[in-house]
């Protein structure tokens, strides 16, 4: 069994058997993905965490099919062990557990019970069953060539290479919204074999709401002669036999194959959507923290008015209160003062302004203030969903619900990944057809995303919330809670080493997790660092061998200019360390104490205010990227629907100037990419 689990995953991710191995045996002693890929470089050869990623989910799907195999090997009877050994996929092995597990009641078994099997096993050899036996017999026939593994992968190939059609049931009931989105859908065809996956997702939706029909199209099928292949003798009466089956059996095998086909499209469609999901994700949650500042949070509104709230740089909130700029109540002296006013009192230095409706108008107020905090946009995805939850009510309990959503929004302005982690994946507003894909498998993906966005970044120790923690690798939520109340106790961790006094982190937790936590002006430097415990020793070597102590002047050049002198082997030799691990260090070293994420991505100035009644077909404005998919990107350009434009290599947050190609009734925006933010600019010259 394992070296055919080892031989599988080779196969399916393409690596080397000796890699694999190696990283097989590491996660099996409970290793977690992004402590391998960050400090085994040296066992697994340097591969990255992507690799590492796949190689882990291959390996938890191939050991479900190996164990489902060995179950069935040891329950089958003798004649179906051989094609249980040569099933490629768990749905197979599935198909052939049900032949050995067929309901008693079933017509199958009620012909085996007349005698049905010999009548069969007659058959196939070329001796025709008495008139008596030929009912059972043809109930023994067709199960069998149903069950045909040459029939069904004939089907299968015939199918994979056959057409995806689809139609509509009526334009008529639907909304003018509706018409434009499903249009292309009426008389759509493609190749199976070519059909993208969002347009999969789209047909699947649109099927399970009752307006679409799909139809799959095999190419050219031949039954009656495949059938005959499974005859060793053919005669007039054996032939008249299988005549009378050809019905029945391409009934069950083409609808069991459209099936088949089709789950395997959206399989692979919501896989693609996962991966699609978790790169959004990344984005927004590696946006740059505003560390230090001041944040004003404004979640605009009309009728019940913009909610605001003041934030300190640790996330507590100073003050909260309501404005009414916007219709009906157009009371915008009144918030001018109020907002000028707090600006001065707080000290504030950065205003976050909610992307929902009204917040073009609230940004243009804050804009013409000219008040001297930045002014930034923030997506208000998760806000209203949050302040709504039970975890919310337990943080913000002296806060109403419609200010713990403004509350969230300034947390998210100053840690990202801390405040959007809270949120169900469903509602982060980004990726392709989310609400349609299975709730367990994208938290799975958030929980990866974190995962490898903390191993590397890492988290401060003394700050970090318990939800932020559990995504520590090797930390579950149980773990995270006591840590956070073990923090409390003792006013704050002095040292990594602390934590090991912590119930539930015994050597294996705090070997994955240590390296990912840090202790800033702690007992150790190094725990500041991502530099890993174990690798303390190794540092001291290398600071002796340069002279030098950690806080030197010249450190980085001295460093270099010993390991530029001396040959790797020696350097390694010498310092009894993989060159991996040394390299891991040696950057830390040059880049101690710098927050990795300020190299990603910057928080965004909106400069340009658009009037909704001035963008036309032709303008050309800047706006906002707000989700990527795999049909283009979606822009912010300050009208009530996201533009789509066919560009996708940009990134969340990221400014591009756009320009309004169609307007549609139902108002549908297509844009053409004029040009994009590069990561580290911060604006554009005027338009």
């Amino acid at each position: 069994m394992q070296a055919r689990v080892l031989a599988e995953v080779c196969r399916c991710t393409d690596a080397e058997l000796g890699p694999v191995e190696r990283v097989v045996k590491l996660l099996r002693n409970k290793g977690t993905v992004p402590f391998i890929a960050r400090y085994r470089k040296d066992v697994t050869g340097g591969m990255g965490e992507e690799k590492l990623w796949e190689i882990e989910k291959v390996l938890q799907n191939v050991e479900g099919t190996e164990k489902l195999r060995e179950k069935a090997l040891n329950e089958a009877p003798e004649h179906l062990k051989q094609d249980l050994l040569h099933a490629a996929t768990e749905v197979d092995i599935k198909e052939l557990i049900k032949l050995y597990k067929t309901p008693k009641t079933s017509a199958r078994m009620r012909a085996v019970s007349q005698g049905g099997e010999k009548h069969l096993d007659n058959f196939l050899n070329g001796i025709q069953p008495p008139k008596e036996g030929r009912d059972v017999l043809k109930v023994m026939l067709i199960d069998k060539l149903f069950h045909s593994p040459d029939l069904r992968k004939y089907y299968a190939t015939a199918y994979e290479a056959g057409t995806l059609s689809t139609s509509l049931v009526s334009l008529e009931s639907f909304s003018p919204k509706d018409k434009e989105t499903l249009q292309k859908f009426s008389n759509f065809q493609t190749p199976v074999r070519r059909v993208a996956n969002h347009t999969v997702q789209a047909i699947q939706r649109g099927c399970s709401t009752g307006k679409i029909k799909k139809k799959i199209t095999p190419a050219t099928l031949s039954l009656e002669h495949e059938m005959k292949k499974q005859i060793k003798t053919i005669t007039r009466e054996t032939h008249q036999v299988l005549a009378d089956c050809l019905s029945e059996v391409h009934t069950k095998l083409d609808r069991h194959t459209k099936d088949k086909v089709w789950k395997q499209l959206l399989l692979r469609a919501e896989q693609s959507a996962i991966k699609v999901f978790g790169r959004n994700v990344k984005m927004i949650i590696t946006k740059e923290p505003v560390k230090g500042g001041v944040v004003l949070a404004l979640d605009p509104g009309y009728k019940h008015g913009t909610k605001c709230a003041v934030v300190s740089p640790l996330g507590v909130p100073l003050t909260t209160f309501t404005i009414y700029p916007l219709p009906p109540a157009k009371k915008m002296d009144e918030a001018i003062k109020v907002i000028s006013r707090n600006v001065r009192d707080y000290h504030v230095t950065h205003i976050a302004v909610g992307d929902g409706c009204g917040g073009r108008d609230v940004e243009n107020l804050i804009l013409h203030l000219k008040l001297a905090p930045k002014v930034i946009r923030i997506s208000e995805c998760g806000a209203s969903v949050y302040s709504a939850s039970e975890l919310a009510r337990k943080e913000l309990p002296s806060y109403d619900i419609t200010h713990r959503s403004a509350i969230f929004l300034a947390r998210a302005l100053i840690d990202p990944l801390s405040e959007r982690v809270k949120v169900d994946p469903i509602h982060l507003g980004v990726g392709q057809y989310q609400h349609d894909i299975n709730k367990k498998e994208l938290s799975s993906e958030l929980e990866a995303t974190c995962m490898s966005v903390i191993g590397s970044f890492g988290v401060d120790l003394n700050t970090a919330s318990k939800h932020t923690l559990r995504y520590i690798p090797g930390i579950n939520a149980a773990i995270a809670e006591r840590l956070v109340e073990k923090r409390e106790a003792m006013g704050g961790f002095k040292s990594r080493e602390q934590i090991k006094k912590v119930k539930g982190v015994g050597p294996k937790t705090f070997e994955q997790c240590a390296g990912f936590l840090r202790v800033y002006n702690g007992d150790d430097v190094w725990d500041a660092t991502a530099i890993h415990p174990e690798s303390y020793g190794l540092v001291e070597r290398l600071l002796k061998a340069v002279g030098m102590k950690h806080d030197a002047e010249g450190l980085k050049e001295a460093v270099g200019e010993y390991l530029n002198k001396m040959e790797r082997e020696k350097v390694m030799e010498e310092l009894n360390s993989g060159w991996y691990t040394l390299d891991c260090i040696v950057e830390e070293i040059n880049c101690r104490l710098r927050d990795p994420r300020a190299a990603h991505t910057v928080p965004l100035q909106f400069r340009e205010y658009v009037a909704p009644g001035s963008v036309v077909t032709g303008s050309v404005v800047t706006g906002i990227v707000t989700n990527i998919t795999d049909w283009g990107s979606f822009v912010d350009v300050g009208l009530s629907n996201d533009g789509l434009m066919r560009a996708t290599h940009v990134d969340i947050g990221h400014h591009v100037k756009v320009k309004i190609e169609k307007i549609t009734p139902a108002g549908k925006i297509q844009l053409c990419l004029v040009e994009a933010q590069s990561s580290r600019k911060r604006k554009f010259d005027d338009v």
